[in-house]
């Protein structure tokens, strides 16, 4: 069995928040989706096309009606897009964070708090885990 190790720099939380999104380049085009999983360091989306590695994108984090302030604005650049699944929609795209702002990640980092308070306060949301001893 292969070992390997996660090389992240900031932990992703599995999230369902909204993200709209448009390629810098041409971007006439928004598009919104959900969220896969999102860390202060980037976020992942599943899509049901490849875009490609380096692609810049300019994005906004929508959160629940709770949480009014959106985050908006973010660059980002796409750093992979791997088949996901074999059904719709099969990519799943990661995409890292450039350049963002201190206040930007003060609010990015309070949002996530708050997603995370939220979560653990409403059960329907847990994870649980089985471990064998």
């Amino acid at each position: 069995m292969k070992i390997t190790r996660d090389s992240r720099k900031d932990k992703r939380v599995r999230m369902r928040v909204l993200l709209k999104y448009a390629p810098t380049a041409g971007g006439e085009l928004i598009q919104v989706r959900n969220i896969h999983d999102i860390s202060m360091g980037g976020l992942s989306f599943l899509l049901d096309q490849e875009l490609a590695p380096e692609t810049q994108l300019k994005i906004s984090i929508l959160f629940p009606s709770w949480r009014k302030t959106p985050i908006e604005n973010i660059d980002a650049k796409v750093v992979n897009c791997l088949l996901y699944r074999k059904h719709q929609p099969p990519f799943r795209v990661g995409v890292q964070f450039l350049n963002l702002p201190e206040e930007k990640k003060n609010d990015l980092r309070s949002a996530l708090g708050d997603l995370l308070k939220k979560r653990n306060k409403d059960s329907i949301l847990l994870n649980f885990v089985i471990r064998k001893n």
